[in-house]
Parts: structure tokens; sequence; C-alpha cells
């Protein structure tokens, strides 16, 4: 009763912004620009502002004229500029913190937060978490689980060299607003002090037994889909001592139900039965992550997997906002551009065509301006006249020698050969390996549905695929690439967790870690065990 008096004062404090954002979602271009007026208007007289004129834009036409587009090194010194303690330099609003970005790239960068973008944040989760509740009331009655991820080294969170900027990752319960830390004593089954665990053993057996303990668990929010495998996984591998922990958390009744469920043989076959109250997973399901939420689907058939919509550290992009629509536009967190992957042309949001594909660019509340995120999204649909959205890629490049090798169009060749060879892979990507000069791309993976007959085929399609990129064409004419080849990983190789390892000691935060469609890593042989397919 008192958790779901919780989850219920919750559910009120979002109301008025779920109430707003779905009333507007058919006023897309007037909420759009009144976002961007805002914007432009407040940081006029910043460093970037002043450099940039903004005093002379006066529609979001002008901005899209005389604001060139940016990436993050435009932004490096004066990040650094900030980070020395400088104020007024891409905001008049003092910045609260750098947050490093997580994602799978490898290039660390920190991404000024300021109350407004944290607020931009809100105006996305608070629709968001209400629709959640309205759409499964019976979360109500139970605890959740927002994932942690550990404290991997000690150096991870500090202050800038003069001590002015907090430099580190926010917990999630931050994005509940004002009392997120204090709720999530009372409605979240694992406490936050389990984040300060650095073993990550450790970490997951505290997770796990905390998760367990918790019978009436409902909902389940992690970002990757495979942070909640690798938990998974790592049960069915140490269940006794995860067991034992669980003796001092667990009533009597719960312990004993946990004993004899760990007592069968088929660990895997009782996942359903350790949470039998469990609603909803929140996750990445799109693009890369597809094949990994399914996985969740598999284990537990009765819950509903619900996309997260697409959030970068940089910015809140859609949200899940009805069942059975794809996420939404986000359109009062921040303001939106949209570059066709056909022609390259910009278009506002309220401009788009269904069906087809573009890259996100973005202009925030944290001084990030017409940045290019780098995210492709496919138009799926419309709500009033705010569209859809399905995450299909990030647009990372690969370009040693000119190839231009993008994963959207990795994405897609990939699709077409597993589909040609019934293959239903449990792990994969593309990866470059250099030899001094030259290079050669890689296929990494994993599957019990690859047959020894089609090994060669695999290869060859591979080949023939990539080849239907010009510039891959053209440099493997002019001798800079080899012929690609496909390296198969052992069946008892766990690569997911081999690959969110080995990019963690990068110093990317461990829970968030995407596994791509593309890295531009090399050397992966080494640390996978498995063979090259002749």
């Amino acid at each position: 009763m008192f958790e779901y008096l919780v989850h219920s004062l919750l559910m009120v404090s979002y109301y008025r912004k779920y109430k707003r954002y779905k009333k507007n979602l058919r006023n897309c271009e007037t909420i759009q620009r009144l976002k961007l007026a805002e914007m432009i208007n407040k940081n006029r007289n910043s460093v970037y502002g002043q450099s940039n004129y903004f005093s002379r834009v006066q529609s979001a036409e002008d901005f899209q004229k005389k604001i060139p587009l940016s990436v993050y090194e435009d932004y490096e010194r004066l990040i650094q500029r900030i980070a020395t303690g400088e104020e007024n330099v891409l905001t008049k609003e003092p910045v609260l913190l750098l947050k490093p970005t997580s994602g799978s790239s490898g290039i660390k960068k920190l991404i000024p937060y300021t109350q407004s973008l944290k607020d931009e944040f809100r105006y996305g989760i608070a629709p968001w978490l209400f629709s959640l509740y309205k759409d499964f009331p019976v979360l109500k009655k139970g605890p959740s689980y927002w994932s942690i991820s550990p404290k991997m080294s000690d150096h991870e969170e500090r202050y800038s060299e003069n001590n002015s900027v907090f430099i580190g990752q926010e917990e999630d319960a931050s994005y509940l607003g004002r009392w997120g830390k204090y709720i999530r004593k009372l409605i979240f089954a694992v406490p936050n002090e389990t984040e300060d665990i650095t073993d990550l053993n450790r970490f997951r057996d505290q997770t796990l037994a905390h998760l367990l303990s918790r019978s009436e668990l409902r909902l389940l929010s992690v970002w990757s889909p495979t942070f909640f495998l690798l938990l998974i996984d790592h049960l069915l591998i140490r269940k006794q001592i995860v067991l034992e922990l669980c003796e001092a958390l667990c009533t009597v009744k719960r312990f004993e139900e946990l004993t004899d469920l760990f007592s069968k043989e088929e660990t895997v076959k009782i996942l359903p039965l350790l949470w039998r109250n469990l609603e909803v997973c929140s996750c990445w399901t799109h693009g890369q992550s597809k094949v990994y939420s399914e996985k969740i689907q598999e284990y537990f058939p009765d819950i509903t997997i619900q996309s997260k919509g697409l959030i970068a550290t940089e910015g809140f992009i859609s949200l899940p906002f009805h069942q059975n629509v794809d996420p939404v536009l986000s359109i009062y967190s921040h303001f939106y551009e949209f570059q066709s992957i056909d022609d390259e042309a910009i278009h506002f949001a309220w401009r788009l065509e269904m069906g087809k594909r573009y890259k996100i660019i973005i202009t925030t509340g944290g001084g990030f301006y017409r940045y290019q995120l780098g995210d492709v999204v496919e138009v799926t649909g419309f709500v009033g006249n705010t569209p859809t959205l399905i995450f299909i890629s990030n647009s990372t490049r690969i370009d040693l020698f000119g190839e231009k090798i993008e994963s959207h169009f990795v994405a897609e060749l990939l699709y077409e050969v597993f589909q040609k060879l019934s293959i239903s892979p449990d792990f994969y990507f593309l990866s470059p390996i250099s030899s001094g000069t030259t290079a050669k791309y890689v296929l990494y993976i994993k599957s019990e549905t690859l047959e020894q007959k089609n090994f060669h085929t695999i290869s060859l399609l591979l080949e023939s695929k990539l080849l239907e990129n010009y510039h891959y064409k053209y440099c493997r004419k002019l001798g800079q690439l080899e012929h690609s080849q496909v390296f198969l990983i052992n069946k008892n190789t766990n690569p997911v967790g081999l690959y969110k390892k080995h990019m963690n000691l990068k110093g990317l935060k461990y829970g968030d870690i995407k596994c791509p469609v593309i890295d531009n890593h090399f050397n992966w042989s080494q640390i996978f065990a498995g063979a090259f397919i002749k």
C-alpha cells in the first residue's frame, strides 16, 4: 500500500507535463519555433552567441542559414574554458557538471549540463513515465529496478583542476526530478550504494541478490538490454553465491522459494518464476539492440518489452507514449533538425516524410547548437503532426582510406546476408584489422544457426555486399583494402561480456555501452576466442 501511494504521488507530479505534451502533439511547428527562440534569446550574450551573431537570428530559417552545423570537436576548446571556471561560454546559464559520454565510439567527450538541459530531459521523461503508469497501472503495486552501473575506477568522478566544475555521471534517479534520490529509497529494488562496489562480480552478486529478494518486482528499466542479459548470465554461473547473499535480504518464505527454484537443473527455465509479478522491461529495442531485447522476451515470454525511444548523453530525442506506437519526438526537449540520408538536405521536424531516414541534429539548453548527433532514424508515422521515430543505427563511420563505411549501410547489408542464409546471430559486428599500409574488414559473429556448409558462402556474400559501396570498391581496386573475412566466435564464449569489459577499460560507463554494428577498434580476434573462416 505504501509503495502504491509513492508511485501515485510520482504520477501526479508528472501530470502537467504529460497533459501539455499530449495536447500540443498537433502543434509541432509552433512548439519547436518557440523552443528555438527561447534558447537563442537566452544565450545571445554568451561567448558562442556573440561570435555567431545570435542577435541577428530572427527565425528558424535564419538559424539554419546563419549558424553552422557542428560536431563535438568544435566545442572542445570552449568546454576546456568552462572546466577552468569561465562563465557565459556556451550559455549564459552556469554549467552544473560536465558529463562524460558513454557511447560505443571510444572517444570520451565532456557534455556541459545546465539546469535548462536537465529540465529538457525531464520534459521527455515526465510524459513517458506518466504514460507508462497509465498503460500499466499494476506497476504501482511493487518496486522497480532502474539500472545502476558500478564505478569501475576511483577516478571516474572528479572535479576539474581548479575545482570549479564537477566531472562525472548522475544516477538514473536524477531523471525523476527534485525528489528522485529520496523516492528511489522507497520504491527501487536495488539500493544506490550498490554502485560503489568496484569489483564487477561483487556488484552483480549484490544487484541480483536485491532483485531476487523482491518477488513483487514489477518494472525493469535498463538502457542496453545486454546489461540485463549479462546479469542473467552471471546468475546462471554464480547462483549459489547469489543465493547465499539472498538469505540476509529475503523473508524466510521467499528464501525457501528461491532455494527450491534454484535446485532445478534448468536454471533458464525458472527465470519467469523468479519474478512472477514482473510486468514490463523498458530498454532499447531498435537497431543493434533488437536481437538482445528479443532474447529478454524469450526468457520472459509474458512480460511487455517497451522501447525506451532514443536518448543520448547530449540530448533526449524520443519517448514511448502510446502502446503499439513507435516512440514520438520529444518536442519540448530541444530544437531538432533532420538531415536526409538520400540527399543530405536538412529539414525541420514538422517537414519530415514517412518512410524516410534522417540523421539527427539538435540544439539544446546545454549549449550545443546544430550539433550532429550521429544517429540515424526512420520516420514511421505521426501523432498529430509530430513524427514517430525508430532508431536505425549510429552513423559512426569507419574511414581508413576513404572507403566511408557507415553503420546504417552495414546494418542493412548484414541483414540481407543473414536473411539469405537463414542465420539468426547471437552477436555480430564489423570491424577493421590493420596490417600496416593495408587493412581488411572482419565480420565477428557468434551464431548457433550458421552451418559449416555456409562458411564459404557468407564470406563471399559479405564481400559482394561491401563492394556495392563505391568508395569501398575503389579502395579495394587501389589495393588499400584486402578481401574481407569472417571470424566465427566460439559457442562457449561470451562476446557481449568481453566487448563491454574491453570498452569499460577504455573509460566508458559500463551499463550504457552499446554493442555496435561497426566498431573502429582493431584486433578483436585477439580478444574473442574463435577462428577465421577460410
